[in-house]
């Protein structure tokens, strides 16, 4: 569910807001939800859209929800993890677009 009580589905647009890094935040494609039929993951996979609508095609385009913290620094990924959990927020920002292009 996101932050209202929308629940979020493969193919939703959603927002990211609050996350501790800023690459975390943004507009992003739901490719694959818990129980779809081809995904076996407990979480969301997301993939970054620019602020044309368009799949990003840069190099790390693809996120997850709940915010997967990937820094190497322990500190910095306990801090990034609990912040993560106080503060950012997922919004459904439009339901059920296409995503031919993934």
């Amino acid at each position: 569910m996101d932050k209202n009580g929308k629940e979020i589905k493969t193919g939703d647009t959603v927002r990211i807001k609050g996350g501790y890094f800023k690459s975390d935040n943004g507009l992003f494609l739901v490719a694959h939800s818990p129980g779809d039929p081809d995904w076996l993951g407990g979480d969301w996979s997301l993939r970054r859209l620019k602020k044309n609508g368009k799949l990003s095609t840069r190099k790390h385009s693809m996120a997850f929800w709940p915010i997967f913290v990937t820094v190497s620094d322990r500190k910095k990924r306990i801090e990034a993890r609990e912040h993560n959990k106080k503060y950012a927020t997922i919004e459904v920002v439009t339901k059920g677009v296409l995503i031919n292009d993934i």
